[in-house]
């Protein structure tokens, strides 16, 4: 079926410089809800006023150089592309990022990220954290520079859990707060008579990310990009025990590739750039509520496909963008998803 969308987002972003060492940011955003993937708000709602969201609100401390500290609602601080994070998604929590850049002349850069994540607080359940960490480095070989970084990112008390027999919900508490599609699932009730859907594995995720520049004109590039993922927590027989029927073969592997081609960044007029890229994300290979909003629709895992995409520059800082998204489902039964979005995009 044919769905037409006419939608806008808006986002006003603010950082002020407090002293030498202290930032603070802060960012309103449009939504069509509080979700974390998505500031675009459709329209068709009987004119009714639209909501503004707090997207950002964050403290940035650098007491030394080359060290930052990071508290609050903050910018995604880690190496990464769409494929395990939505470029939308902000990050709650608390943040540390250091750099080394070498003294002996070839510009060569040494990076470590490490985060810690709260996901859902309870007084009496087991509280959600996400904690993470990365590390990398960038190479220039003349015209040409190579970054590479290597994340893991453990997802604690995120696996929901079965409950006991005889129709006890116990366990409800562990149902997902946010669940997207493709994640294997599980009825966690045991009445026979209810369901609840629960996530089916544990998330443990090696990301290990490839970027290649090549320099050429006054500000074009040519930018290959490399990305792979695993689910270490993945464990068939378990998501099978859970289940207790046959259900959508689960996969834990992910990847993409992607290659762009023209202005580094697009900010006057006749500036453009070319984009196309493939990607295979299984099922449990990411946790399907943070990944890439528009992919498929609607997001979400357990999709293969392409996406080609080209940007123009119409005047300083306003450009259009036409980008063509196709995707198909790895093991779910037959789904497809054509998606064009036309944007016209300005900023100040």
């Amino acid at each position: 079926d044919d769905r037409h969308r006419v939608r806008y987002r808006a986002r006003l972003n603010l950082k002020a410089k407090i002293s030498d060492w202290v930032n603070v940011g802060f960012s309103l955003a449009s939504g069509d809800d509080n979700g974390p993937i998505s500031t675009n708000k459709t329209l068709g709602d009987y004119m009714r006023k639209d909501a503004i969201w707090l997207d950002r609100a964050y403290v940035e401390l650098t007491p030394i150089e080359g060290l930052k500290l990071t508290g609050g609602r903050m910018p995604n601080p880690f190496f990464s592309t769409d494929l395990v994070w939505d470029g939308d998604l902000n990050f709650e929590g608390v943040a540390v990022s250091g750099s080394h850049d070498f003294d002996y002349g070839s510009g060569a850069t040494i990076f470590a990220t490490a985060g810690a994540f709260p996901l859902q607080e309870s007084s009496i359940n087991p509280d959600r954290w996400l904690f993470a960490g990365q590390i990398g480095g960038t190479v220039p070989v003349g015209d040409v520079s190579i970054k590479l970084g290597a994340a893991y990112y453990d997802y604690h008390n995120i696996q929901s859990l079965k409950n006991p027999p005889a129709g006890s919900k116990l366990n409800d508490y562990s149902k997902p707060l946010l669940l997207g599609q493709g994640n294997s699932v599980f009825n966690m009730r045991t009445d026979g008579l209810t369901t609840l859907a629960g996530l089916a594995s544990d998330f443990r995720l090696l990301n290990l990310t490839g970027q290649v520049d090549y320099k050429f004109g006054e500000d074009k590039i040519v930018r290959f990009t490399g990305d792979f993922v695993k689910n270490l927590g993945m464990d068939k027989a378990e998501i099978d025990a859970l289940r207790g029927e046959p259900g959508v073969e689960p996969g834990d592997i992910g990847w993409q590739a992607k290659l762009y081609v023209g202005s580094k960044r697009i900010k006057q007029l006749h500036d453009w750039s070319v984009e196309v890229a493939y990607k295979r994300l299984e099922t449990d290979a990411v946790l399907d509520a943070f990944t890439d909003s528009d992919f498929g629709a609607y997001g979400g895992t357990d999709l293969k496909g392409y996406t080609i995409e080209g940007t123009y520059g119409l005047a300083n800082n306003t450009w259009i963008a036409l980008k063509w998204l196709s995707s198909d489902s790895i093991s779910r039964p037959p789904f497809s998803a054509d998606v064009l979005l036309l944007d016209l995009n300005t900023r100040f």
